[in-house]
């Protein structure tokens, strides 16, 4: 789930899709952008002003909330598996999620709108009531990962559409069922365990390591740094952004702190006054 296009490349150092850690893409998206920011000012640090501008700040949150979803699927174990950031195209495009489990084969679009109002019916999606391409985008990834993957496994291969929402305010669904699955991500695991099964043991392994192969999906990976890079640059860029919403309460705090104080002060000099 990405806030707007990508401008990326080619390198082939992964070909084994399934060690690469969820939101690669957008995280390294988002420190391009920041690199190409001009650095904070010391009174600013000092102030614990966000350390991120616009532009990378959207790509900085879309990342936490692509994180959150993939921690959630990586924790499902047994027979289940999720790949990340898998490469479509040859425009730098990626699916989130591709999930394979006893109920089918997944695709995920994850989508993070704070405290947004979310409606969801037929083939409409839309946030805070404007209309999105969602719906469109989710079927186009379900529909080139199901060619893909039967082209790998060598039998046709059904896959489920599904846009995962995080840190919604509300998601409403209208009296059509919509064509695609619509999720919170607190909703996601348990809708996939409670799916009927539909592949055997030997479909779903044959599926994991289909998935995991970089050269099934025909397209390359991102260029620049490697994936191990880019997860060390974001975690640094993460303790940068934590330690900053750390200072800017200290000075709230003080803020408060000291405004009270001055307020007693002068509640005391007022009643002294009125007793002597």
């Amino acid at each position: 789930g990405e806030p707007c296009s990508r401008s990326v490349g080619r390198v082939t150092d992964v070909l084994d899709l399934r060690t690469r850690p969820p939101a690669i893409g957008i995280m390294r998206e988002c420190i391009t952008r920041h690199d190409a920011d001009p650095p904070q000012s010391r009174l600013a640090w000092l102030f614990g002003m966000h350390p991120l501008r616009t532009d990378a700040r959207a790509w900085y949150r879309g990342a936490l909330g692509e994180r959150a979803v993939g921690r959630n699927l990586d924790e499902m174990g047994g027979e289940w598996a999720a790949i990340h950031g898998v490469p479509i195209g040859n425009r730098g495009s990626d699916i989130d999620h591709v999930v394979v489990g006893p109920s089918g084969v997944y695709t995920i679009n994850t989508k993070r709108h704070d405290d947004a109002r979310i409606f969801a019916g037929g083939g409409s999606i839309r946030v805070n009531g404007q209309p999105t391409q969602y719906v469109r985008n989710a079927q186009y990834e379900a529909d080139r990962a199901a060619r893909l993957l039967s082209v790998a496994v060598g039998y046709p291969v059904e896959v489920t559409p599904i846009v995962v929402f995080v840190d919604a305010r509300q998601v409403r669904y209208g009296s059509k069922e919509p064509v695609v699955a619509v999720l919170t991500l607190s909703r996601l695991t348990r809708w996939l365990r409670l799916n009927p099964r539909a592949l055997s043991s030997e479909q779903c392994a044959g599926l994991r390591e289909a998935a995991g192969r970089l050269s099934t999906w025909g397209s390359a990976l991102a260029d620049g740094m490697p994936d191990d890079e880019v997860a060390r640059r974001f975690a640094t860029i993460d303790r940068t952004v934590s330690a900053a919403i750390v200072r800017n309460r200290l000075w709230l705090l003080g803020i408060v702190a000291g405004g009270g104080l001055v307020a007693l002060s002068a509640i005391n000099g007022m009643l002294a006054g009125v007793l002597t």
